[in-house]
């Protein structure tokens, strides 16, 4: 708030013709004559009927006259020294104007085409492609549902969002119904079905992060997914065993992805507890299978990623601490030791590269009670968002023979039980609007 500082010379001549005004009133007002009974107001109507006449001015010393003369002119000081401060008001919204939007004021969010919208209640819809709606309209697609269990969340919001079938959709699926409820509805308009079940681990799709794998830069990506993914909790343990598995997950995950490039088979997480298993020396003077895995990878590609890291473990953890890290790094593996776990990871039927341009329904069945598998649902966020995006790059950027930007399919994720924690690279993808991902 800013105080504009006044001109004082209009104030003063105001003062003055108010001075003036109220000397003559009163000098008038003396000369009226005496009022009567039955004309008790003549003394006003006097003063009303001869304040516009001549003569205008008159000689009235008096001590009443001179006081009304200062009452004007003070009227014009007090004019003067009033504060006016210098700021917007909205009187009557003291305490916020918030209020529920009207139809009216939705109206602009929503495709001419119903199709294209996402339903929200009767009333609020809004358009999925914001390169449709006008500028003013668009906005960041994340919607965020909040209900106790039983409130209808899924059935008010989830299903009828699917039924528009105007994308490919992601949904997580704990109770393992909705891809019984919706899933040949899909399927009969064209849809491509997956299920990732993580509850039975039968008739379900596979997902093997090494079919994803294109580089050696992917192979950090999907060992801290698999490394954060295994953790209890944000505080378990210290950074220093965090990173300990970290150095040896990239050096095993990344002989396996070198070696199968020479080799010609296909990797799959199975095998890392098969390494881990081999680490071990015998005695102090033979080296272990895994060292010798990893003296013929050198051989074949000399100065490779996973062999620096081999490198980096062997030589920062030894005796004890070695030994905590193995354990611990088994331990988490042991899973694989599961017949239909490996079955689960063996090889890849998710297709991910034709999310983009096939409409294709994934469903995630993830348990709301065993967390045992939950690392291989954040494992396949963590892909599954990194191809996305880059797939749709590839297209707008004609790095794709055969598709144009219009071919893109737009991608909606439902992540049901999402504060259960789904995945810890969601935060970070969510903000992904501008790909067709959302």
């Amino acid at each position: 708030m800013t105080i504009k500082r006044k001109p004082f010379l209009p104030y003063f001549l105001l003062g003055v013709l108010l001075a003036f005004c109220c000397h003559r009133a009163y000098a008038l007002y003396a000369l009226a004559p005496a009022p009567s009974m039955t004309e008790p107001f003549s003394p006003y109507v006097y003063v009303l009927d001869h304040y516009m006449g001549a003569p205008y001015f008159y000689s009235d010393h008096s001590p009443l006259a001179l006081l009304f003369a200062l009452i004007g002119f003070l009227i014009g000081m007090f004019a003067y020294l009033k504060i006016k401060p210098d700021g917007t008001y909205r009187h009557g919204e003291e305490s916020g104007s918030a209020r529920f939007a009207t139809p009216q004021d939705l109206v602009g969010f929503r495709d001419k085409e119903t199709q294209n919208n996402m339903i929200f209640t009767k009333n609020a819809q809004m358009g999925l492609l914001n390169k449709r709606l006008p500028f003013e309209w668009q906005l960041n697609k994340n919607v965020l549902v909040v209900g106790l269990p039983g409130d209808g969340k899924t059935f008010t919001y989830v299903k009828p969002n699917l039924m528009q079938m105007n994308s490919s959709f992601v949904v997580t699926d704990p109770k393992g119904l909705l891809v019984h409820e919706v899933g040949t509805m899909l399927e009969n308009h064209g849809y491509q079905i997956k299920v990732f079940d993580l509850v039975t681990l039968t008739n379900s799709d596979t997902f093997n992060p090494f079919h994803y794998m294109h580089s050696e830069l992917d192979i950090d990506r999907i060992t801290e997914a698999i490394v954060e993914g295994t953790k209890k909790g944000d505080r378990e343990g210290e950074d220093f065993w965090t990173q300990a598995k970290l150095l040896l997950n990239r050096a095993l995950i990344g002989y396996l992805y070198f070696d199968s490039s020479w080799r010609n088979y296909d990797p799959n997480l199975s095998m890392v507890a098969d390494m881990l298993r081999h680490m071990k020396r015998v005695d102090d003077e033979t080296p272990s299978p895994v060292e010798i895995m990893f003296e013929q990878l050198e051989e074949k590609f000399p100065n490779n990623y996973a062999g620096k890291q081999w490198q980096l473990f062997n030589a920062n953890f030894e005796a004890e601490t070695r030994t905590s890290v193995l354990a611990i790094v088994s331990a988490q593996y042991s899973i694989f030791d599961h017949e239909a776990v490996t079955n689960l990871i063996s090889n890849d039927s998710m297709q991910m590269e034709r999310w983009n341009t096939e409409k294709t329904a994934v469903f995630v069945a993830i348990s709301e009670t065993n967390k045992a598998y939950n690392f291989l649902a954040s494992t396949l966020f963590t892909v599954m968002f990194d191809q996305l995006t880059h797939n749709a790059d590839a297209i707008l950027q004609g790095e794709r023979e055969g598709y144009t930007a219009d071919d893109l399919v737009h991608v909606q994720f439902y992540l049901d039980e999402f504060a259960n924690g789904v995945t810890r690279s969601t935060p970070k993808a969510v903000g992904i609007t501008d790909k067709s991902v959302a």
